[in-house]
């Protein structure tokens, strides 16, 4: 099996990943746990003692609001919406990853840099 990514690693890009979910659509916190395991290939497992939390602190941001939504006679569930402080909160944490994963990509690919 392969290795779990850490969590520090986990904790610096869940809001980035959940809003790029809500993005896509409209989604409840199950959901969202389910599609990052997918696109993970496992590595990412979402429990609901972590999910939720960063949920709520994310809808107390105002990047994201939350209604309670009842289909085909099922029992409720909390859909989150996406809003646009959070559309733009993405871009801008898109813009910040980027860099740092080319500051990354040229201390890997030079590993003997000399500074002046």
């Amino acid at each position: 099996m392969t290795k779990p990514i850490s969590k520090s690693l986990m904790g610096a890009t869940s809001m980035l990943m959940i809003l790029s979910v809500l993005r896509q659509k409209d989604s409840y916190g199950y959901e969202i746990s389910k599609i990052i395991l997918k696109v993970s290939d496992g590595r990412i497992d979402w429990q609901a003692g972590s999910l939720y939390p960063m949920l709520k602190k994310i809808e107390k941001q105002g990047l994201i609001k939350s209604d309670w939504i009842i289909e085909d006679n099922s029992r409720a569930r909390r859909y989150y919406t996406i809003l646009e402080k959070g559309l733009k909160e993405i871009d801008e944490l898109r813009e910040e990853w980027q860099l740092l994963c080319s500051i990354l990509n040229i201390l890997n690919e030079n590993a003997e840099l000399k500074i002046q």
